[in-house]
């Protein structure tokens, strides 16, 4: 489809062209406009609830790096604390209201988290909890300073009784905007049994413009945070350039 639209587009360009007084330098508004045409296309969203082998393959944070430190606890008016020493680049996690923490026992009391079905502790060698148990909704953002991504969710757990919902996950631009938001506990619930186990959520754009994934929840847990960015594909741009220069050189006979 944006093909075709693509080449509607150049056709009655060229053909604008043979009547124009400018058609010497008119075809130079086609190459720009075709290009953007092709950038600004809808690009796909969608919620992951399934790891697969490709989900798998991107950059992860599981935490490991905190075992051997005291537990890091977050609120509300501290800086972020940068969790990305394992892939090489900072990735932020950012307090916005409330308390969580991150080490390998959590919470408050330094006690582990229970999910109602199981409990997350020590056996997952650090992750990230979100809530200090007390009820009240925590909102925090994992953040990618060094540039936007197209991918990005981790290992979740989140109790099904609904006293501790909503559990929201959203995709936030760089303008900190909304670009994917879901109530992951509605529409993707966990019912798991056993401790330090859980499912797979996350987002996926079509393009890198995702700067932070943001969570609130009153209760929840995460592991595993994988994200990744868009593999550039340079023929695109070159069958547009293509179908530019062909149009050009078809009207001036070169």
């Amino acid at each position: 489809m944006r093909w075709t639209s693509i080449a509607r587009f150049l056709s009655q360009k060229r053909n604008s062209l043979m009547k124009s007084p400018y058609r010497s330098v008119s075809w130079l508004t086609i190459l720009p406009v075709a290009v953007l045409a092709l950038k600004c296309s809808p690009c796909s969203a969608e919620l992951l609830t399934i790891e697969t082998s490709a989900i798998q393959s991107l950059s992860t944070i599981n935490f490991s790096q905190f075992v051997t430190q005291p537990i890091v606890v977050l609120q509300t008016g501290q800086p972020p604390l940068d969790i990305g020493q394992l892939v090489g680049e900072s990735v932020l996690v950012r307090p916005i209201s409330g308390t969580s923490a991150v080490g390998v026992l959590f919470g408050v009391h330094s006690s582990p988290y229970y999910l109602g079905s199981g409990s997350w502790g020590p056996n997952r060698n650090g992750f990230l909890g979100i809530g200090g148990g007390d009820g009240t909704r925590v909102v925090l953002r994992i953040e990618f300073p060094e540039g936007p991504i197209a991918t990005v969710g981790g290992l979740f757990n989140y109790p099904s009784d609904p006293r501790w919902h909503p559990v929201t996950m959203s995709a936030l631009d760089v303008n900190l905007n909304v670009l994917e938001r879901y109530e992951i506990n509605g529409v993707a619930p966990i019912f798991t049994i056993g401790d330090d186990i859980g499912e797979f959520r996350g987002i996926a754009r079509g393009h890198d413009e995702i700067y932070a994934l943001e969570i609130s929840a009153p209760f929840a847990v995460i592991d595993d945070i994988r994200f990744g960015r868009v593999v550039p594909e340079p023929h695109s741009t070159f069958i547009v350039l293509g179908i530019v220069i062909a149009t050009f050189c078809r009207r001036f006979h070169i």
